[in-house]
Parts: C-alpha cells; sequence; structure tokens
C-alpha cells in the first residue's frame, strides 16, 4: 500500500468552510505557496510592482506634485516670517 505525504497545514477557505490545503508539504510543514518565507517574497515583489504602477499613475503623479506645492508654500510663509522678524529688528535698532 503507499504511503500518503503530509498535507500542509494552512488553512484554505473553500466557500464559507475552511479546510487544510491539499498539497504536499514542502517545508516546516507548509506547501511552497503557503510557506511563510514564499508568501513574504510574494508580498515584496507584489509591493514593488504596485509602487512602479503607482509612479507611471497620472492621478498618483498629480497628488505628489500637490504635496510638493503645500510643502513649498509651507516653507515660502515660514521664509516670510523669518524675513519679517529680520525687518522689525533693523527697524528698531
Amino acid at each position: 500500500m503507499s504511503e500518503e505525504k503530509p498535507k500542509c497545514t494552512h488553512p484554505v477557505w473553500v466557500g464559507f468552510r475552511s479546510r487544510r490545503c491539499k498539497h504536499d508539504v514542502w517545508r516546516n510543514g507548509f506547501c511552497k505557496q503557503h510557506h511563510p518565507e514564499t508568501v513574504r517574497a510574494r508580498r515584496i515583489a507584489r509591493d514593488n510592482r504596485w509602487e512602479e504602477r503607482k509612479k507611471e499613475n497620472p492621478l498618483f503623479q498629480l497628488r505628489e506634485a500637490r504635496r510638493k506645492i503645500e510643502e513649498l508654500e509651507a516653507e515660502v510663509i515660514r521664509l516670510n516670517r523669518e524675513l519679517e522678524k529680520e525687518r522689525d529688528k533693523q527697524v528698531q535698532i
């Protein structure tokens, strides 16, 4: 008789029920798809792809441009206040 290989311990959802993954164990009780190292690598790759797509998207470019404009406007206000303080000091002297 054939001996059954151990199966992955990760729970998966099928409809409204949870069951164990049907794949064979690859390492540490998990299949290759559900192993924490593999999951982490996939998430990093997914996030990197998203960041690249985001850079090309006009909406995100516009949002980034608006953020930079707000920072520059705040810097102009701060510098104007400093300039006014310097002028007030010179007038008092």
